[in-house]
C-alpha cells in the first residue's frame, strides 16, 4: 500500500461530517402562534425550516420552567398541547426545534387563559387611555370600546402609520373593549411562499384577535433597495398570516412609488407584513409600422406621356369630398379628361395621412426628361465647339 493513502483516508474521514454540516440546510423557526386557548388548555404552533423535533417551555413568568416535548417526531409543521393551566392567567413561553446538530430557540411569547365557565363575570373597568407603539393615548375609548377621538401612532423605526377615526368599535377577541394595543417587530415571522419574499420587518401586532368597525389604516414605507431584483414595486402588498389556513393572505393594497409606501385597511391584529411577488412578465408592444395602402388604379384612358401631367389632377378637398365624372369634355387643358367615370389616387402618390390635403408636386414626367436630355446635349455642342475654335486659335498662333 501506498505511503501517502493512509494520512490521506484519515484526513477524508475527519473532514466528512464537517462537509456534510456545511452542505445541510440552516435551522430556523417561525410562525409561533397560540391558535386555541381555554380555561385550561393551550395549543401551541410554530414551523421549522427543515423537519425536526421540538419542545416548549413555559410558565406564569418569564423564568418558565416546565418543559413538554413534542411526540411526532422530525416534523416542520409543530403543535405541543398544554393542559393543566390555571383559568385567567398569563403565561410565557419559548419554542425549541433540534435536527442534525442544529438547534433554535424562539423568542419567549404570551398568551392569557380564559374565565372559567359559570364564573361570575368581572365588571368591565372604563377604559380612558390606551397605548400603541409604546405611545399613550389618553381619554381614547370608552367602556363599549368606541373611539372618542382619532387615533394615530408612528413605530420605532418610523416605517409604519396606523390611523383610526373617532367612533371606531375596537373589541378584543372576546368582545371586550380594547384597552392596550401593542405592536412589535417579530425576528421569527412565518415564511412568506416560495416564490415571494418579505420586504422589510415584520410586526406582530397584539392583542391576536382585535378587530376594528371601521378598519383601521395603515401606511407602511419600504426602502426601494429590499425589493428583489424578480419583483417591483407595483408587486408589492401587505399581508396576514392566517393561522387556520396556514399561508400569508394579501389584503388590497395601494402602492405609491412617488413616496415609497404602502396603503391598507386592517379590519384585525395579527401578523403583518409586506411582501414582494414575482414581477408580471411583461411582453413589450411592438412598435406599430406605418399604415400601407395598395392602390387601386382604374383603368382609364391613357394620357399623353410627352408632355406634362394635368396640373389640377387632385380635387380640392374642401369643395368637392366626392370627385364625380365631369358630364361633358372641359376645352381647358387644365381640367381632367372627362372620360374618367371617378377620380382616384395615382398609384405613384404616397396615401393621404391627414385630413388636410396640401399640393402635391408631381413626379418627372418623360416630357420633362426630355427637356433636361435636350439642354444638356445643347451644352455638349457649346463645349465642343468652344474647344474647336480655341484649338484652331492656338495653331494659328504656333504659326
Amino acid at each position: 500500500m501506498k505511503k501517502w493513502f493512509l494520512p490521506l483516508l484519515i484526513m477524508a474521514m475527519l473532514l466528512a461530517p464537517s462537509a456534510l454540516a456545511f452542505g445541510a440546510d440552516v435551522l430556523t423557526l417561525g410562525a409561533v402562534n397560540v391558535p386555541a386557548v381555554t380555561e385550561s388548555t393551550a395549543d401551541i404552533f410554530w414551523q421549522s425550516s427543515v423537519p425536526a423535533d421540538g419542545q416548549v417551555e413555559y410558565g406564569t413568568t418569564t423564568s418558565l420552567g416546565t418543559v413538554i416535548m413534542e411526540t411526532a417526531g422530525l416534523v416542520t409543521n409543530h403543535n405541543i398541547h398544554l393542559i393543566g393551566l390555571a383559568p385567567l392567567t398569563t403565561y410565557y413561553f419559548k419554542v425549541q426545534s433540534t435536527a442534525a446538530g442544529q438547534s433554535a430557540v424562539s423568542m419567549q411569547y404570551t398568551f392569557t387563559t380564559v374565565a372559567q365557565v359559570g364564573a361570575t363575570p368581572t365588571a368591565l373597568p372604563t377604559y380612558t387611555s390606551i397605548t400603541l407603539f409604546s405611545k399613550e393615548i389618553r381619554n381614547a375609548i370608552n367602556d363599549k370600546g368606541k373611539l372618542q377621538d382619532a387615533v394615530s401612532a408612528t413605530s420605532p423605526d418610523q416605517q409604519l402609520f396606523i390611523y383610526g377615526v373617532p367612533g371606531t368599535i375596537a373589541l378584543d377577541k372576546n368582545k371586550d373593549p380594547l384597552a392596550n394595543l401593542s405592536a412589535v417587530v417579530d425576528i421569527g415571522p412565518p415564511f412568506p411562499p416560495a416564490d415571494s419574499a418579505l420586504v422589510g420587518p415584520a410586526y406582530r401586532f397584539e392583542p391576536a384577535g382585535a378587530t376594528f368597525n371601521p378598519p383601521l389604516t395603515f401606511s407602511w414605507g419600504y426602502a426601494v433597495q429590499n425589493i428583489p431584483k424578480t419583483s417591483s414595486e407595483n408587486s408589492l402588498t401587505i399581508a396576514y398570516y392566517d393561522f387556520n389556513l396556514r399561508q400569508w393572505v394579501e389584503i388590497p393594497t395601494t402602492v405609491d412609488s412617488r413616496t415609497h409606501t404602502l396603503s391598507a385597511s386592517i379590519s384585525h391584529f395579527t401578523y403583518f407584513a409586506v411582501i414582494a411577488k414575482p414581477a408580471a412578465a411583461t411582453v413589450a408592444p411592438s412598435p406599430t409600422p406605418p399604415a400601407t395602402v395598395t392602390p387601386t388604379v382604374t383603368p382609364t384612358t391613357p394620357a399623353a406621356t410627352t408632355g406634362p401631367l394635368p396640373t389640377q389632377i387632385f380635387p380640392n378637398p374642401t369643395t368637392t369630398p366626392t370627385p364625380t365624372a365631369s358630364p361633358s369634355p372641359s376645352p381647358k387643358p387644365t381640367v381632367a379628361p372627362p372620360t374618367v367615370p371617378s377620380v382616384t389616387p395615382i398609384a405613384t402618390v404616397p396615401p393621404q395621412t391627414t385630413t388636410a390635403v396640401t399640393p402635391v408636386s408631381q413626379p418627372p414626367t418623360a416630357g420633362f426628361n426630355l427637356t433636361i436630355l435636350a439642354v444638356v446635349a445643347l451644352a455638349i455642342v457649346v463645349i465642343a465647339a468652344l474647344a474647336a475654335v480655341f484649338m484652331v486659335f492656338r495653331m494659328q498662333k504656333k504659326k
